[in-house]
């Protein structure tokens, strides 16, 4: 029976021919076309699925509505300060690190070279971010580092580098670090783009500019932070205090905003596109200047793996 179907098929399609192979074609081209679209949107719905308690870590980012109902500022960074302030006002943060990368220059045997994707941070950035270690232990104290196996063989010509030593120079000054891990090369399916990672003492690092410590609105680092397991975002979302600062504004420095922030959960999207959409956030209690300047700060966490 299955033949006679097979050649009742055969014959046809040779009949004919052009129709054939227009509907074979089509059909083809269709299928692939379905194929490839599934696998791009499986692909991008994987992004940060690989990092162990994504579901506990968040990104904190930043946004300045314009008062005058302008285009507002959009920020994957935040400053510095918020980094403490959130550990403060909410106790479902376990963990919580600065993230920064300043283009250092690495220097070996009187040679200078660039270091793509080196990060300097001010804690244990991997308790924050459960990045997968090969080797080592994790940045327990100041000037101790964290390397990928790809960029360890690049410099030291091996991937066993646990408790070799290296020199960065960054502001002009040089400063030395121990290796203490050996990181499992990221994915490409991250949102990070890292080849290692140094914890510094944040105050030493920046004597010589203290207003960077205490700047709302320096927006030149990432802020992590790790929940508490079991932590309920709606319930800190609603608890979520507003932010009262005084931000400088041209020809305005008594302008005080204070804007509600808030929690949620983004679609996924990598790299510089992991961003709030755009939407209106309350302000209250604004106080223009003589020119009615002023700048707003709100924030949100942002999950780097959506539910």
């Amino acid at each position: 029976m299955w033949r006679n179907y097979w050649t009742v098929a055969i014959r046809a399609l040779a009949k004919n021919k052009t129709y054939s192979i227009i509907n074979i074609a089509g059909l083809a081209i269709g299928m692939a076309a379905c194929i490839m679209i599934l696998l791009y949107i499986r692909y991008e719905e994987s992004y940060d699925q690989w990092i162990p308690d994504a579901e506990n870590t968040y990104q904190f980012q930043a946004w300045y509505p314009h008062p005058r109902d302008q285009e507002p500022g959009f920020f994957q960074m935040a400053s510095y300060v918020t980094k403490d302030r959130i550990k403060k006002d909410f106790p479902q943060v376990q963990y919580a690190a600065y993230f920064q990368n300043n283009g250092p220059v690495f220097f070996k045997d009187g040679q200078a070279t660039t270091a793509d994707d080196y990060f300097y941070t001010d804690d244990d950035f991997l308790k924050v971010v459960s990045l997968p270690l090969l080797a080592g232990s994790t940045l327990g104290t100041v000037q101790t580092a964290v390397m990928t196996q790809t960029e360890a063989t690049k410099r030291f010509g091996t991937d066993q580098v646990v408790g070799r030593t290296f020199t960065l120079i960054s502001r002009g000054k040089k400063t030395d670090f121990k290796i203490t891990g050996v990181l499992k090369d990221l994915p490409k399916n991250s949102h990070m783009k890292v080849a290692a990672i140094m914890r510094v003492d944040y105050n030493a690092y920046n004597a010589d500019n203290e207003p960077f410590l205490t700047c709302w609105g320096c927006q030149s680092g990432y802020v992590y932070a790790k929940l508490r397991p079991g932590s309920d975002v709606k319930a800190m979302e609603a608890q979520m205090p507003a932010i009262a600062i005084l931000i400088p504004a041209p020809s305005d420095r008594e302008s005080q905003i204070r804007c509600a922030g808030t929690l949620r959960d983004p679609a996924k999207r990598p790299g510089h596109e992991l961003l709030p959409e755009q939407q209106e956030f309350p302000c209250r209690g604004l106080k223009r200047g003589r020119q009615g300047a002023a700048q707003a700060l709100a924030a949100s966490l942002h999950r780097l793996r959506p539910r």
